[in-house]
């Protein structure tokens, strides 16, 4: 689910493009969103991360009390 989250993150960033190069949003409301974007991508790959540190943690101490 937050790959999801983060793929659609990077489509909003084309579709800003898109609708600055279409004259939809001006440069400042352009610069405003992608920099939104961009704080809100780091946050949900810092999420992951911390996700995915938890699971292997999780595995190795499962993986440690099966061999006691």
């Amino acid at each position: 689910f937050m790959n999801v989250a983060k793929g659609s993150a990077g489509e909003l960033r084309s579709q800003l493009y898109i609708a600055k190069d279409l004259n939809y949003i001006d440069e400042d409301v352009f610069k405003q969103c992608y920099e939104q974007i961009v704080k809100i991508s780091e946050l949900i790959s810092g999420f992951i991360n911390s996700l995915n540190k938890a699971i292997e943690k999780e595995i190795l101490e499962k993986l440690n009390q099966q061999k006691k």
